[in-house]
């Protein structure tokens, strides 16, 4: 038969109380460190209960897939898949690289030609420029010559003129022979007048007489006066020309006084037409 104290829990075991017999207080001292013990035994067993547990693994059935083996060969395809991709990205990478190097050594090419282009437009715009400048100053220098070789020669003729009046003695003026220029400029100036009213004269004696003619002698007498004003004006300049084709020497000392050309006398005006009118 099993003892009360066999089947009781060990917190719950007591010892009667009897004289002469173990010390009490010892007692429960070693009770207590046994329940501790037992305490300690008891979670080590269920932990090595659970830990068994775990490390238990089921043996497959035969005919029975292995689940492992399937994850294995998806694990290979998804491998296969990611390194078909790779492979295809670094391939889509390449032509990338390779078309964007094309086309940077294509932009340094053309960055190369249009540079090449700017310095031979420059080299040769500086060439014609200096070209332009060469001739210019090769112009500039003919005239300068010339310009010291026309110095040089009215220098000599300069010269020459001192030489040439330094020796001749000053000529006096003569009061007689100025008045009497004079007077014969104002008798030659005298007659042409008299001829321009003479003229005038007969053009409106002419123009009044035929009032009533016909237009032909009208033409006749506006030509003849007009050869009559065109004879005096082309005397006038003959004179002026005469005048200034004269040499004048520089500043010779008191030079003659030259006496003033008479202008020529106009030619009389025909009196044809005055005739034919009467």
């Amino acid at each position: 038969m099993v003892s009360e104290a066999e089947t009781a829990p060990e917190s719950d075991i007591r010892f009667p109380v009897v004289l002469r017999g173990y010390d009490r207080r010892q007692v429960d001292e070693y009770v207590r460190v046994a329940e501790k013990r037992l305490d300690r035994h008891e979670k080590a067993r269920r932990m090595a209960e659970r830990k068994l547990a775990k490390a238990q693994v089921p043996t497959p059935r035969s005919g029975e897939t292995d689940p492992a083996h399937g994850l294995g060969k998806r694990i290979e395809k998804i491998l296969e898949v990611a390194k078909s991709e790779a492979e295809a990205i670094k391939d889509q990478a390449r032509e990338e690289s390779a078309k964007i190097l094309a086309a940077a050594e294509k932009t340094a090419t053309d960055a190369d030609d249009a540079r090449a282009e700017t310095e031979l437009a420059a080299a040769t715009e500086a060439r014609l420029i200096i070209s332009r400048a060469e001739e210019e100053a090769t112009i500039i220098r003919s005239t300068h010559q010339a310009a010291l070789t026309e110095l040089g020669q009215i220098a000599a003729i300069l010269t020459e003129l001192r030489r040439r009046y330094a020796g001749e003695p000053e000529a006096e003026t003569n009061p007689e022979s100025e008045a009497d220029s004079t007077a014969n400029a104002e008798a030659s100036i005298e007659p042409e007048s008299a001829a321009e009213s003479t003229a005038k004269t007969d053009t409106e004696g002419t123009t009044e007489a035929k009032a009533d003619s016909p237009s032909e002698d009208e033409s006749t007498a506006g030509s003849e006066a007009n050869h009559t004003i065109e004879a005096e004006n082309a005397g006038e300049t003959e004179a002026e020309r005469t005048i200034e084709a004269e040499p004048t020497p520089a500043s010779p000392p008191k030079a003659k006084p030259q006496p003033p050309k008479a202008k020529p006398a106009p030619p009389k005006p025909s009196l044809a037409g005055s005739t034919r009118s009467r």
